[in-house]
């Protein structure tokens, strides 16, 4: 059962936001999410008898995210305290996730060598969607009215949304590029790299980009090969350079529009943070303390950087819980940098802490499921054991 839900899982992660469950108003439930939570709990109640992790990477902020939700009860109605847990519980899920895989891990053979297979298969599909996207639909303008952001001739993929889209075909190009580097993929391995690194560019997302160059530069340092860096590079910037641009704003690199509105959401955040410094307005009860929100959009809840999402419903506390949290991330991936998962986990993370810079994608669904996966793939340090 625990396989067919992780193949499910696997199967059903590049469908992005074709599919969404209105659980009630401004919550959605994701079917990555539904998945997911139920393969967690067949796991728990399956009565694994696995003991041996006894604390998880995320579980700390776990807690301090449901101490400062229940702090600020009574600040918000009923209805959204109950909006805000709703988010609690898909954090859960995934820190669940961390060890549900860990253990399958452990225990199958076949998982044990073939979740980065499926993790690629998954991260490839997302690009061929991008691309069908790209020629039959490329104007989201129809789009706006649910709640979209408006783009034209832009490789959004699934998941209606360039930035995101862009950070986990970035995701995929890590995986591939280490798995290659190490020899266990072979030649068909640059054919996928190739398309994936044109469905990069064509999402004009500079978050993305910025991203996959620290991730190329990172490839480097831990792998030392020259000229495979380089020819990515190239093929990068010819395809940046090259690709059409039909018109639109969005097409262009200068544009400042962007810039503009992450700037306003960062002054509006850091304005919740001054009034609660310490934990914060609650864990996540941003979106009913900001001045105004449109409830049709798809970003209202979140801001315009993950860490700053972290401090401003979180506080103090809970951004240095969760920054020891990523360090002990990093720490395990550094401990395995032979292997190409534990390259894969650092440049991953770091590729992420700079995307997060300008979008809450450090908590978003898909991301959460790839590097909870990623990170149970590995062994955990004897200090968590």
């Amino acid at each position: 059962m625990l396989s067919v839900l992780l193949s499910l899982y696997f199967l059903i992660f590049p469908l992005g936001q074709l599919i969404r469950i209105e659980v009630v108003p401004s919550v959605v439930l994701q079917p990555v999410d539904l998945t997911a939570g139920v393969l967690v709990l067949v796991w728990i109640f399956a009565n694994r008898g696995y003991t041996k992790v006894r604390n998880s990477y995320f579980v700390p902020f776990v807690v301090i995210a449901l101490f400062t939700l229940f702090l600020n009860f009574g600040t918000v109605s009923i209805e959204n305290f109950i909006t805000g847990g709703f988010y609690l519980v898909r954090l859960s899920i995934y820190t669940l996730l961390f060890f549900a895989i860990h253990d399958i891990v452990r225990r199958s053979v076949f998982w044990k060598k073939h979740i980065p297979i499926f993790l690629i298969s998954a991260g490839v599909l997302v690009v061929l969607f991008g691309f069908i996207q790209y020629i039959f639909y490329p104007d989201f303008k129809n789009l706006a009215e649910l709640g979209w952001d408006v783009h034209y001739f832009r490789l959004a993929s699934t998941f209606f949304d360039t930035g995101f889209a862009g950070i986990l075909i970035v995701l995929l190009l890590i995986l591939l590029s280490l798995k290659i580097l190490d020899r266990e993929i072979g030649f068909k391995g640059y054919g996928l790299l190739l398309p994936g690194i044109v469905a990069l560019a064509l999402t004009f997302s500079r978050a993305s980009y910025l991203s996959f160059l620290v991730a190329t530069a990172l490839i480097y340092i831990v792998r030392r090969n020259a000229k495979f860096t380089a020819t990515i590079l190239v093929i990068f910037l010819i395809s940046v350079f090259l690709l059409p641009r039909p018109g639109g704003e969005g097409v262009r690199l200068k544009r400042t529009s962007t810039v503009i509105t992450r700037a306003e959401n960062f002054n509006e955040t850091l304005r919740m943070v001054s009034s609660k410094p310490l934990f914060g307005v609650g864990y996540d009860l941003l979106r009913y303390n900001k001045d105004s929100v449109d409830f049709k959009s798809h970003s209202g809840a979140g801001a315009a950087s993950s860490l700053v999402f972290v401090l401003a419903t979180t506080g103090v506390v809970g951004l240095l819980i969760y920054l020891s949290t990523i360090i002990n991330i990093l720490l395990n991936g550094l401990s395995n940098l032979k292997s190409s998962l534990g390259a894969a986990l650092v440049v991953t993370l770091s590729a992420l802490l700079v995307h997060s810079i300008f979008d809450n994608s450090l908590f978003y669904p898909w991301v959460l499921g790839w590097v909870a996966i990623l990170a149970g793939s590995m062994p955990v340090p004897k200090e968590s054991r």
